[in-house]
């Protein structure tokens, strides 16, 4: 298990206190556990090679969400492996978008970060499962799947291709923050976008048909971007089909 620091421990048992207030948390004190919270405080996450998304990096990748105003019906958004749920927050709060009526929800694995996202973002419904045994029939379509996977094996494949399949069973198209040496290309901290072989991703790709393409955001060039106990270059990824997908969620009306 990773270390932790005094003043790190303190707040993050301050966070800790918060969760556990019997009122509604304000949007600063939501903030503030979402940035002193540490799940290595608790949990090895060096065994299941999950770290929690920085807000700036999950405030970035809102951009390639979807904008409830450009879809004809009301936006259903799913968010795998949520954490805490650090990328649904940033799209409800940080994203500039009405999200009024989106419907979001969260899954995820670890009861106490389930616990502790009820209390950042209780509009969403929080499903405390495995991904690997979600029942997508009853679960229904999604505009988008959001998600910053584990990085470990998952499943057949790595976490990331495993939570990209699974995504796009229930989803028209997915928003994934995934280490770099997991895309078919580089583009953040690059002069320009290089396509990358890739063995791993090329049978994912060749077996599940799906693809992995690039977003508009350079991941390096975001300022105060650090992730917390690992050192790690990532992309934010848009996950598709290569052929149509046959949930046939409807398509964007033309703004």
């Amino acid at each position: 298990m990773a270390k932790i620091t005094k003043r790190k421990l303190k707040l993050h048992n301050e966070a800790l206190d918060l969760v556990r207030l019997d009122r509604d948390l304000t949007i600063t004190e939501k903030e503030f556990v979402l940035e002193h919270y540490k799940p290595y405080a608790n949990h090895n996450v060096t065994e299941t090679n999950a770290f929690f998304t920085p807000i700036e990096l999950a405030m970035a990748a809102t951009v390639e969400m979807p904008d409830p105003n450009e879809w004809a019906q009301p936006v259903r958004i799913i968010d795998l492996c949520a954490g805490i749920g650090m990328l649904s927050f940033a799209y409800k709060h940080y994203s500039g978008y009405n999200t009024r009526d989106v419907e979001l929800v969260c899954v995820e694995l670890e009861e106490e970060y389930v616990e502790v996202g009820k209390k950042i973002l209780p509009e969403a419904t929080w499903i405390h499962a495995s991904i690997l045994d979600l029942d997508t029939v009853s679960l229904g379509s999604f505009a988008c799947f959001i998600s910053n996977p584990p990085f470990m094996k998952l499943g057949d494949y790595k976490g990331t291709y495993t939570t990209s399949k699974i995504g796009m069973g229930l989803a028209r198209y997915g928003v994934v923050i995934v280490p770099q040496c997991n895309c078919p290309f580089r583009y953040s901290g690059q002069n320009q976008y290089i396509e990358e072989h890739n063995p791993d991703y090329n049978k994912f790709e060749d077996t599940e048909l799906i693809k992995y393409s690039a977003s508009c955001i350079d991941t390096e060039t975001i300022d105060d971007l650090k992730w917390d106990d690992v050192n790690v270059t990532t992309e934010v990824v848009i996950v598709d089909r290569l052929v149509d997908n046959p949930r046939q969620y409807p398509t964007p009306t033309m703004s």
